[in-house]
């Protein structure tokens, strides 16, 4: 499971570096085969082992259609794989660099583990998504910590003194001291 978030610099050969906390995460085998790296969700590139890959299209092949037939060409035009060199590096394309709207070298990108993959974004995009996602995680974040929860509850709010529609986080920036 790959977690975490970590702001890596791609040097002017267009290599970054994948964080050792995420790289740990992948079974020695799939090291040697590289790593997938695809178009992913909300303008972000996904960054995966080649059995996350295989799940992935088995996934698309599952569904029938002129529409996933599409999907899955698509995937497979735009997926490459990047070997690491021995410092646990991959060459990111240009075209990747681009779909960021990032110059090729020189520059930061956002490194997040996303539970069977990892993610690789502009800083500022992600930068941008973190107060949305704070207020979303302080009005639902509560849930995660309940011992019997089947899901969202005013009695479960009202239970701790709160609005079921305006949650207190310290990440939401109602009633916290910040994000850590």
């Amino acid at each position: 499971m790959f977690f975490g978030q970590f702001l890596h610099t791609v040097d002017e050969k267009g290599r970054v570096a994948i964080p050792r906390e995420l790289r740990r995460h992948i079974p020695e085998r799939e090291l040697d085969g590289g790593l997938y790296l695809m178009p992913g969700p909300d303008a972000s590139l996904a960054l995966m082992t080649q059995t996350e890959y295989e799940r992935h299209e088995r996934r698309l092949r599952g569904f029938s259609g002129g529409e996933h037939r599409e999907a899955l060409r698509f995937l497979r035009a735009h997926t490459v794989v990047l070997p690491l060199d021995g410092q646990g590096r991959v060459l990111l394309p240009e075209r990747s660099m681009q779909a960021l709207k990032l110059p090729r070298g020189n520059t930061e990108v956002m490194i997040l583990g996303n539970d069977r993959w990892m993610e690789v974004r502009s800083p500022a995009e992600w930068s941008a998504r973190q107060k949305p996602a704070a207020e979303q995680f302080g009005k639902m974040g509560f849930l995660l910590f309940e011992e019997h929860s089947d899901g969202p509850s005013a009695d479960h709010a009202a239970d701790r003194g709160l609005d079921s529609d305006d949650q207190s986080s310290p990440f939401s920036g109602k009633g916290g001291s910040g994000t850590p």
